[in-house]
């Protein structure tokens, strides 16, 4: 079963997670799309790989991680700063190589990005020439030193698409500047936007599992309220904005008085989302995971009912995604 950011919201995550069983091997997880991809990137850059350093790091992959993996790192030329140091003009970004790749490929190589899903080769491949959009990840102990983690993290110029994200990656950054008062816009589109902002700064799930603190009672109100008048129809998860995703990114659960509904078909599922908001946006509050100690949980891996609360084990990613069992 995938982990309840891909599964349920299919737009939410922000980590590679590495498994326990396997520590060479890296479990690709889905970066967010729409603000939550921004949002949660440490920063975000224009440009293009102008060259590798000549050796390869031996880097633990998640804080307290018991084994190491090996990444390359590409040197960036900043064109623009999107998100983040506005006077860099280059950036260190590590990834991880193909397993049977030991050349550090001195050569300018604009071969595609993407690489075999599942595994290493699913992770981004920086090679010298790339050249587009950059969603990095500081790591959690190398200092100066970015990550990127998988092929969302990459936007190649080349990209039909290219300008369009560009475009949103800027409305966003600039949204979420004042996203709270944005909870009580005019603009319809622009409380939603502001509360996946926020949803996604909350519910980080690279903190997922350590100490959680309520936020503000008025905020978590105007935030459940926007969630409520949002999209609910199934093109909202094709942004990562559709209210049904942001939903369950919160995390409620039977001790919040939501249950997922026996049998339930994905437009039932969105009723009973619906009238949980209605009688509960007054009063719950949306509980904001705090980096920390993460339970220990030093492989990084997410454990469904554990460290997420909200998340029943035993539901496939199809019962998750609400796409199963129509009656």
């Amino acid at each position: 079963m995938r982990c309840w950011w891909q599964s349920a919201a299919m737009a939410v995550s922000a980590a590679v997670l590495f498994s326990s069983t396997a520590p060479a091997r890296a479990v690709l997880i889905a970066r967010p799309t729409g603000p939550g991809r921004v949002v949660q990137a440490d920063g975000i850059v224009l440009g293009r790989v102008v060259a590798h350093e000549p050796k390869d790091l031996q880097l633990s992959p998640a804080p307290g991680a018991d084994n190491k993996l090996t990444y390359r790192v590409a040197v960036i030329n900043v064109g623009e700063a999107i998100k983040g140091d506005q006077n860099a003009k280059t950036v260190r970004v590590a990834f991880i190589p193909p397993p049977d790749d030991t050349n550090p490929n001195p050569k300018p190589n604009p071969r595609p990005i993407l690489g075999r899903p599942g595994g290493p080769r699913g992770t981004p491949q920086l090679f010298q020439g790339a050249d587009g959009m950059f969603f990095l990840t500081r790591h959690h102990s190398e200092k100066d030193l970015y990550v990127v983690q998988n092929v969302f993290d990459v936007v190649q110029r080349n990209n039909p698409d290219f300008d369009k994200e560009l475009k949103e990656a800027k409305r966003i950054v600039k949204l979420a500047e004042n996203a709270v008062a944005n909870l009580q816009a005019d603009n319809a589109q622009d409380r939603v936007d502001a509360a996946a902002i926020l949803i996604a700064k909350y519910r980080d799930p690279r903190f997922a599992g350590g100490k959680t603190v309520a936020i503000p009672a008025e905020e978590s109100k105007l935030i459940l309220k926007a969630l409520l008048d949002g999209n609910w129809d199934r093109s909202g998860r094709l942004t990562g904005q559709g209210s049904w995703d942001l939903f369950m990114q919160l995390g409620v659960s039977d001790k919040d008085g939501w249950k997922f509904p026996p049998k339930a078909n994905l437009e039932q599922l969105h009723d009973a989302a619906k009238d949980w908001l209605k009688k509960h946006a007054d009063r719950y509050q949306i509980q904001r995971f705090m980096p920390g100690n993460q339970n220990d949980n030093k492989t990084g891996n997410v454990r469904p009912g554990v460290d997420q609360p909200g998340v029943q084990p035993g539901l496939t990613r199809r019962e998750l995604a609400g796409e199963t069992r129509r009656k």
